[in-house]
């Protein structure tokens, strides 16, 4: 076999062979064998060429997150080793929005790996999230005001870092969005406390030496695998053992859903089911084309990292509608100096609130809070629209509307003072939910603070 090596230059993204499939195997994809992270990144490092067969699986980042010196570059070179040299083909986040579209275009239909997630800026990466999943860059003209040819792409996106998405969003004083965790995938890394990503050490006395032998191993012997898994597909017309890569994908979205009981699931549980599924059967017909060593537990490895996303992410529920709540409920107890208390719809005689948010009457186990519309618009809904945080207020149970005889809902009125009614944001929360709320928040401090 022929082996050639091409430059790794910004112009040509690294791909090259060294070695044969054979050498690969038994030096690098061998000992991945019951180390479910790496096991996970080779399944989606060969995910790239199916992209175009299934439209519901759009092209997703997933991100490996933890301390340093826990593999997870290791894993992104081990994956990288699919395709070429790993140390040229191994990227870092650091880049403009307007240079990743080249890089994601540049690696179309295969991997793209992005070292160092701290090194991008926080609100660019909020666009990158999206960007990323929409497969498309963003509209330009050229200098005669004619249409320049978008950017496009559909690729496999690995990256590793010690953050996550939603903090480094937050350093930017941004929220994550439930559309933006659905295409930037956050994986813990770390699965031992003393061996970082990996599940066992195949002989090795630490996970630092079996992390340094696969680094200098994917060195030497890369670029085959990839070029093997495409040729075998089209020889087999993209199947496997006389069944279809559809029938194949389906199989591997029942399991899930049997496993983690996915059918009433949130939406974003569900897509990203389907990311999941998409590593799942690559990495069986891996196997089956003899590209991966057949000890490889693809189903085991795959279930593992999504049962880890999923268990991170807080379960199957709507995590994004709790965190709007949360955001209110917070927001209700910084302000409460801000909100004059009614008692028989009568403030307080002499008082005076600066910057007055609204009032609040106090019944039994429960605090009703009526918010000026404005305040609410302003403040409340700084970082989501007014529709999304009273359709999550609605799901909890704490909004309180009324319709009018046309059947349309609208806040209900409250006489203030004696004075005509106005229109209120009316929320009705009971006490004990407050303290529970307060609970929480102390609780998540004390971790980060940790």
């Amino acid at each position: 076999q022929e082996t050639y090596e091409l430059p790794g230059t910004e112009q040509d993204p690294g791909y090259g062979q060294k070695g044969t499939l054979v050498e690969w195997q038994e030096r690098v994809a061998a000992y991945c064998a019951g180390n479910h992270i790496l096991t996970f990144a080779l399944c989606t490092g060969l995910s790239g060429p199916l992209l175009k067969l299934f439209p519901n699986v759009r092209s997703t980042i997933i991100n490996l997150f933890g301390k340093t010196s826990t593999g997870k570059t290791t894993a992104l070179l081990v994956a990288a080793s699919l395709w070429g040299n790993p140390k040229k083909y191994t990227g870092q986040w650091r880049n403009t929005d307007n240079n990743l579209e080249s890089v994601f275009e540049l690696y179309n239909d295969s991997l793209c790996v992005l070292d160092e997630l701290s090194q991008v800026n926080a609100k660019k990466l909020s666009e990158i999230a999206y960007m990323a999943g929409n497969e498309k860059g963003k509209g330009r003209c050229k200098a005669d005001t004619s249409s320049k040819r978008r950017k496009e792409w559909k690729t496999s996106i690995l990256s590793s870092g010690e953050l996550t998405l939603e903090d480094k969003l937050r350093e930017a004083g941004l929220r994550a969005k439930g559309g933006q965790q659905a295409r930037f995938v956050d994986i813990g890394a770390r699965v031992s406390d003393e061996d970082g990503v990996f599940n066992v050490l195949r002989g090795f006395n630490s996970g630092a030496d079996l992390s340094k032998h696969l680094q200098e191993q994917s060195a030497k012997y890369y670029g085959v695998a990839a070029h093997e898994f495409v040729k075998r597909l089209v020889e087999n017309k993209f199947s496997l053992l006389g069944q279809d890569l559809q029938t194949i994908y389906e199989a591997q979205i029942k399991a899930l859903c049997d496993k983690f009981g996915l059918s009433n699931a949130d939406g974003e549980v569900q897509r990203v089911g389907d990311v999941f599924a998409l590593p799942a059967i690559v990495g069986v017909l891996a196997v089956g084309y003899e590209v991966f060593p057949a000890d490889l537990n693809i189903l085991e490895s795959v279930k593992f990292v999504f049962n880890r996303w999923l268990q991170d992410r807080g379960g199957k529920k709507n995590v994004e509608d709790e965190k709007i709540v949360q955001h209110v409920m917070d927001f209700l107890m910084q302000h409460s100096a801000r909100f004059m208390e009614l008692r028989n719809g009568e403030t307080e005689e002499n008082r005076t609130t600066y910057n007055l948010l609204g009032y609040f009457q106090k019944e039994n186990n429960k605090t009703t809070y009526y918010l000026i519309l404005k305040s609410f618009k302003e403040e409340i809904c700084e970082n989501f629209s007014d529709r999304t945080i009273r359709d999550a207020l609605k799901k909890k149970g704490v909004l309180i509307t009324e319709l009018e005889n046309n059947g349309r809902e609208r806040d209900p009125r409250k006489r203030i003072n004696g004075e005509n009614p106005r229109r209120f944001v009316t929320i009705v929360v009971k006490n004990d939910y407050l303290e529970e709320v307060d609970s929480n928040k102390a609780v998540h401090q004390e971790i980060e603070s940790t």
